[in-house]
């Protein structure tokens, strides 16, 4: 039994579209054994799918299926502590959980660095994937399905607060609010402060916070979404 404790994680952290993000001590706990079937249980009263369309579960075979492995079944407990659809990670987690374990339990084929590559192509960006694998704060860049990545311990004195709505937002619903073209003025915007984020939370200029929030890339298209 392969038994995994997956974070939480905050991604598009202020200006850092796509690219920033950073893990929580929020977490998810799932256990993995190989099986002649496909169970799923839960270990609270989260309604999760129980057969074959589960994330954990189809992100696992798919593993098993990319390695040329037989996989007949999995036996799979979930213990889910963040919310889904809430900005919190949660089908981020189910990957790593589903590519993890599956690469435990196949006697890890593959490297670290290969599995971030696959969990972020699977999730078509790396910024909630990534810190999921590594922890801390991570600026990430996904490209020809390669994620190049710097990983940075988060700041003792950092402390985060997050705000659940109670109200479910998938990420497809809002992706489809973002534009399909941006002008250069807000391009350099975003360039500028995603720049000035990073190094902030890095060094502990917290004054600079307030300013290297501020976004005309994502969330001015998606605030219409939050009720």
């Amino acid at each position: 039994m392969i038994r995994m404790r997956i974070p939480a994680t905050s991604a598009n952290i202020g200006s850092g579209f796509d690219s920033l993000g950073l893990a929580v001590s929020m977490y998810n706990y799932v256990n993995m054994a190989e099986s002649d079937e496909v169970v799923i249980k839960t270990l609270d009263n989260i309604q999760v799918p129980t057969d074959r369309s589960n994330l954990i579960y189809k992100t696992a075979k798919y593993l098993y299926d990319l390695c040329d492995k037989n996989c007949s079944g999995l036996y799979i407990e979930q213990e889910n502590n963040i919310p889904m659809a809430r900005g919190l990670g949660s089908s981020s987690a189910c990957i790593v959980a589903g590519l993890l374990g599956a690469n435990r339990l196949m006697g890890d084929p593959l490297n670290r660095d290969e599995i971030i590559n696959i969990a972020a192509d699977l999730e078509g960006h790396p910024d909630n994937s990534t810190p999921a694998l590594l922890g801390g704060q991570v600026t990430a860049v996904l490209e020809n399905k390669k994620v190049w990545y710097v990983k940075q311990e988060i700041r003792d004195d950092l402390r985060f607060v997050a705000i659940v709505p109670d109200f479910e937002l998938r990420t497809s619903l809002a992706r489809q609010a973002l534009p399909r073209e941006i002008n250069h003025k807000d391009g350099v915007f975003n360039l500028s402060r995603a720049a000035l984020m990073s190094v902030s939370l890095y060094s502990g200029n917290y004054q600079n916070l307030r300013i290297a929030a501020d976004d005309r890339l994502h969330q001015p298209y998606r605030l219409g979404l939050i009720k």
